[in-house]
């Protein structure tokens, strides 16, 4: 299955291309972390607007937790029964050690 790519389609507002031209300026000004996606290239001369990030094999984080419950997942239905996960309770740890850690990485370069 294929993941879609996010993109700024053609009748996007300006406020949303000027957005994303902000964003990509904080990610040229970062220095590469282990825990914040990394910025290769982009193309902001000409229409339309390309950026070239890291490749990350099993998509955005919150895919992933989601994806990672399967079929089992009835937290929306009932958000008192518990959500079942695939996942170990050391790994959903890490990923969460990874997450504080590049924000803290962002917060202490001004990111907000």
């Amino acid at each position: 299955m294929k993941t879609p790519v996010p993109h700024l389609s053609a009748d996007a507002p300006d406020s949303d291309r000027k957005d994303l031209l902000s964003e990509l300026e904080v990610m040229k000004a970062l220095k590469p972390h282990p825990h914040v996606i990394k910025l290769l290239g982009c193309v902001t001369e000409s229409e339309p607007l390309l950026v070239l990030i890291e490749y990350v094999p099993y998509g955005d984080l919150l895919g992933y937790l989601r994806k990672s419950r399967g079929l089992n997942d009835t937290y929306f239905k009932d958000p008192d029964i518990k959500p079942q996960t695939s996942l170990t309770s050391q790994q959903l740890m890490k990923f969460s050690w990874q997450v504080a850690d590049g924000m803290s990485y962002l917060s202490s370069r001004s990111v907000s």
